[in-house]
């Protein structure tokens, strides 16, 4: 990457990872001591910045050329070849992109990460064989 480029994109990138890590931190601190739920979302997400970020430094990472448009409207073979790839469609492809991922895994421990899949996944499998109102009230009953 050249350095005109790579430098304030690496710059920008590390003042919003910085500027999300703050609001994270904020709202983890907003929180009372019952809103473990919340607490554990909060700090998993922050973690796995962290993690992220350490595996960047660790590994020399650039960051990759930006999209100034909407990938879709971006041919399928362009798309492959940028190395643009597309976002999971549902909880159970973002489930196995999660348990694919060797950093966020380590990040969590093997203990946290399995329990973690299985129970997201065992939610997952139950609301598929719901309709959107059991789906709803699954998520009233919860938060």
């Amino acid at each position: 990457i050249a350095l005109e480029r790579g430098v304030p994109a690496l710059i920008v990138w590390l003042m919003l990872m910085g500027m999300y890590a703050r609001i994270l931190w904020r709202t983890q601190r907003q929180l009372s001591r019952d809103d473990w739920i919340e607490r554990g979302v909060v700090l998993g997400a922050l973690g796995g910045l962290i993690a992220a970020g350490l595996d960047g430094l660790e590994n020399g990472l650039e960051p990759p050329e930006p999209v100034e448009v909407d990938p879709a409207t971006i041919a399928e073979d362009e798309r492959a070849a940028r190395g643009i790839m597309e976002l999971p469609a549902t909880q159970a492809e973002a489930l196995d992109a999660l348990a694919a991922d060797p950093v966020l895994t380590a990040a969590l421990g093997s203990v946290l990460a399995e329990s973690y899949l299985a129970v997201r996944r065992s939610e997952w499998a139950a609301y598929s064989a719901g309709d959107a109102a059991f789906e709803q009230q699954g998520h009233f009953a919860k938060y």
